[in-house]
C-alpha cells in the first residue's frame, strides 16, 4: 500500500471501530412536528390517472364497478375545483374560456404552480365582467371541467358550485378512517430506514415520457412489473405500499409535492408519527424530518385522505441536520 493512504485508512478504521463500539448503546430517536395544512388544492393529473387504474391505492378498493369508480373520482375532482373556485378572490371573473383538461385533474405549466391562475383573476376582477356566471360549470363526460361560453345554460349539465360542501363526505365513496399517528420506536424507525433505502437502490433514474411512453405517468414500477426505472413519484409511491404492507396506517402516509434547492419539482413521502413528521426521499439515504429538508413544501395529500390535496403555503424549510 502506498504510504499516503495509509492516515486515511486509519481513520477510517477508527470510524468503524466507533460505530461497532456504539451498537449496544440506547440510541436517541429523532423528534420532528405536525405540519399545518392549507386550503384545498386540486391533484396533480397524472396521480388521479393513477387512482383510476390503482383503486386500491388511493382509498377506493371497496368500488364495485368502473361507473362507481369514476363517479368517485369525479365527485372528488369537482369538490377540489369548487373549493378552488370558492377561494380566489371575488370568484372567477375572466380568463376561462381556454380552460380544459381531459383528464381528472387540470394541469398548468409546472403541473402544481396556482399562481398564474389566480393573478390572471384578479386582473380579470378590476374590468368590467362580460362573461357568464361563474356558477355555471359544464361538466364534460364527469371526468372533466370546463367553461362554456356562448352556449345557453338549458343545453348542458351544470354544477353549482355553492352547492357543493368540500367538508361532507362525498356519496360516492366510503369516508376515510383516520387512525392514530404510530408510536415511532426503534422498530418502526428501522422499518422506514429500510424501505427508503431499499426502494432507492432498486428504482433507477429515468423520465416518464421515455420509460412510460407519456409525461406524468404515476405509476407502481417495481410491484407491477413494469421496469426498475421511474423518477421521485415512483419511487414515493412504491415506499407507501411498502410501508402500507408491513402494517403502518395509510392515514399516516402522505405524498408531497415539493420545490428542491435547485428550483426543480419533487413528490417524497411524509409518514406521520406521534413525534411529529418525517420524509422518505429518493434524493436522501435518510429518514429526515420534514423541516430538515431545504424544501419548499408546495402541496401534500390530507392525511387519511388520498384524493384531497392541500396546499402549504410555501412552507419554506431549513437544510438537512
Amino acid at each position: 500500500m502506498s504510504p499516503q493512504f495509509k492516515p486515511k485508512f486509519g481513520k477510517l478504521l477508527a470510524v468503524a471501530g466507533t460505530l461497532i463500539g456504539l451498537g449496544g448503546c440506547a440510541t436517541s430517536l429523532p423528534t420532528s412536528s405536525a405540519m399545518q395544512i392549507g386550503e384545498v388544492a386540486v391533484a396533480p393529473s397524472g396521480f388521479m390517472s393513477f387512482c383510476q387504474r390503482e383503486p386500491q391505492e388511493c382509498g377506493l378498493g371497496g368500488v364495485q364497478s368502473n361507473a362507481e369508480l369514476d363517479a368517485a373520482l369525479a365527485g372528488a375532482n369537482r369538490a377540489q375545483w369548487s373549493a378552488l373556485f370558492a377561494q380566489a378572490p371575488g370568484g372567477f371573473r375572466g380568463g376561462f374560456s381556454n380552460v380544459t383538461s381531459t383528464a381528472p385533474g387540470l394541469p398548468l405549466k409546472d403541473g402544481y404552480g396556482w399562481a398564474e391562475l389566480f393573478a390572471a383573476n384578479n386582473a380579470a376582477a378590476a374590468t368590467p365582467a362580460q362573461t357568464p356566471p361563474v356558477e355555471e360549470i359544464a361538466l364534460a363526460d364527469d371526468a372533466s371541467l370546463q367553461v362554456s361560453a356562448g352556449e345557453p345554460a338549458a343545453t348542458r349539465p351544470t354544477l353549482q358550485i355553492a352547492e357543493v360542501s368540500v367538508a361532507a363526505p362525498l356519496a360516492t365513496r366510503a369516508a376515510f378512517a383516520v387512525e392514530p399517528p404510530p408510536r415511532l420506536d426503534e422498530a418502526l424507525m428501522h422499518v422506514l430506514d429500510t424501505v427508503n433505502q431499499s426502494v432507492n437502490s432498486r428504482i433507477k433514474p429515468g423520465e416518464d415520457a421515455e420509460v412510460f411512453g407519456q409525461a406524468d405517468y404515476w405509476a407502481l414500477p417495481l410491484s407491477r412489473g413494469l421496469g426498475t426505472r421511474g423518477n421521485c413519484k415512483h419511487y414515493a409511491l412504491e415506499k407507501r405500499k411498502a410501508l402500507a404492507e408491513r402494517g403502518v396506517p395509510t392515514s399516516a402516509l402522505s405524498l408531497a409535492i415539493v420545490r428542491t434547492r435547485e428550483g426543480a419539482t419533487h413528490a417524497v413521502l411524509l409518514v406521520a408519527t406521534d413525534r411529529g413528521e418525517f420524509v422518505l426521499d429518493n434524493l436522501s439515504p435518510w429518514v429526515a424530518p420534514w423541516r430538515q429538508t431545504g424544501y419548499v413544501w408546495l402541496e401534500r395529500q390530507t392525511p387519511g385522505d388520498p384524493l384531497q390535496w392541500r396546499t402549504l403555503a410555501s412552507l419554506t424549510t431549513g437544510p438537512f441536520a
